[in-house]
């Protein structure tokens, strides 16, 4: 399956919107602080109209995906998955192409089993403690594995 760009915003209201609405599963990395994983995932504890987790279940989240070094999911409160930083607390998978592999992976294997979206989007950071390059490379192999999911219709890419 080919990779195409996002074209909308991330800071587009709808995005968020459809997002909420189920209307695709996004793929962030598991970093809770200024992220597209904070903006998307993270909402005000006062305002219970609105789909998404605390803050500090946000952070618990993210340290335990870091931690087990594995794929986390917030599936059925949100269709979004969380990949491991390639660099944690002295663990450095930087250029470990089969735990990237396995770990986005996970994320397609989460969309085919449970979230069951046509759209699967992945945003990743400019990071230090996470290698983009090998995620996108990694990311081209994986999609080309999915060309007849029967729900996946289209993959995208943001780069942050």
């Amino acid at each position: 399956m080919k990779i195409e760009p996002f074209n909308r915003g991330l800071g587009d209201f709808s995005v968020k919107e459809d997002l909420k609405n189920n209307k695709f599963h996004m793929v962030f990395v598991a970093v809770n602080a200024l992220t597209f994983f904070n903006a998307f995932a993270v909402v005000d504890p006062s305002t219970e109209t609105e789909k998404g987790i605390s803050l500090e279940q946000a952070t618990r989240l993210c340290e335990i995906v870091n931690e087990k070094n594995e794929t986390g999911t917030l599936f059925p409160k949100l269709n979004i998955t969380i990949l491991p930083l390639s660099r944690y607390n002295g663990r450095d998978d930087w250029d470990n192409e089969e735990r990237m592999k396995k770990n986005i992976k996970d994320a397609f294997l989460a969309n085919s089993l449970y979230i069951k979206s046509r759209v699967l989007i992945f945003a990743f950071e400019a990071r230090f403690d996470f290698n983009n390059e090998l995620a996108v490379k990694v990311l081209e192999k994986v999609a080309n594995e999915y060309n007849d999911d029967g729900i996946l219709k289209k993959v995208y890419f943001i780069w942050g």
